[in-house]
């Protein structure tokens, strides 16, 4: 879901729900806009709060404050990954370069694959990918075996190398 705050954006209202915003706004003559592309269902946000969510509401109650416990959990999980992650990278000898991110392969593969990653893409966002980089492409390059077979892959700009024990991603592609 989407935090409440995010670095310096506060969203006050998301705990309150369309229809009470808009008894409010009626009951003080306020008016309001709502974008009729809300009412399409050809994305699939707009399939999912038009068809999917009426479909909850009336077989599944409570479902919203589950997901809302489940949101809760996967953030704080997700901080703490997150300084697991950075903590690992001081003992992986994470240097950032430039456009360019090395660090030790024996020590990198040897962890856990959430915090390696974690590890890459505080790397891809350093070396500053072109693109957003799939969480496929990432997931390969957990793996001691995959990153010895390929040696070399370029993903969104960017190169991602394994030479002489270090593991190397940098901006340009060769």
């Amino acid at each position: 879901g989407i935090p409440l705050a995010r670095g310096r954006f506060l969203r006050p209202l998301l705990n309150i729900s369309r229809s009470e915003i808009e008894d409010y706004l009626k009951e003080r003559n306020i008016s309001f806009r709502t974008d009729s592309t809300n009412l399409e269902n050809e994305m699939t946000r707009n399939r999912i709060r038009n068809i999917l969510v009426p479909v909850l509401d009336k077989n599944f109650a409570g479902w919203k404050t589950a997901l809302e416990n489940l949101s809760d959990k996967s953030f704080y999980d997700s901080q703490m990954l997150e300084n697991l992650a950075a903590d690992a990278a001081k003992k992986i000898n994470f240097v950032y370069s430039g456009q360019s991110v090395t660090f030790d392969a024996e020590g990198f593969f040897s962890l856990h694959r959430a915090i390696k990653t974690r590890i890459l893409m505080m790397a891809v966002k350093e070396a500053g990918a072109a693109q957003r980089i799939p969480q496929a492409f990432l997931g390969r390059w957990t793996d001691l075996k995959y990153a010895e077979s390929k040696k070399t892959e370029c993903c969104a700009g960017l190169s991602f190398s394994l030479r002489n024990g270090k593991f190397n991603i940098e901006k340009k592609c060769r």
